[in-house]
């Protein structure tokens, strides 16, 4: 998704990584972009700049520690609160997965248009 709306998604990071995608703040590349100032979202970040067709305010999508896991996750796109369902229908890498890195680094985020 992230590279349908124009980023450029790496498995390394390094200087030119403008951006995290992480479910928490634990995984490697979340403690990166914490240490190197990058901007640390949600991928519900993502879910919404598709689903809006626009690029969102990094800041409205933080990512926890990974002690408030388990909270609401206030970030729903369109008002949308997570159930059981959405658990289940969980992208690899995200919610089944959640022992294993779930970073996505991406050296641009969704454009403005």
């Amino acid at each position: 998704m992230a590279e349908q709306m124009g980023a450029v998604c790496c498995a390394d990071v390094d200087s030119t990584v403008t951006h995290v995608v992480a479910l928490d703040q634990g995984t490697e590349k979340a403690r990166w972009a914490i240490d190197n100032k990058k901007f640390l979202v949600h991928p519900r970040w993502l879910e919404a700049a598709n689903f809006r067709w626009c690029r969102q305010p990094e800041e409205d999508f933080p990512v926890h520690h990974p002690k408030e896991k388990g909270k609401d996750n206030e970030n729903a796109v369109a008002g949308h609160k997570e159930t059981s369902q959405d658990k289940e229908n969980a992208a690899p890498g995200q919610a089944k997965d959640e022992g294993k890195e779930n970073s996505v680094a991406t050296t641009t985020g969704p454009t403005d248009s």
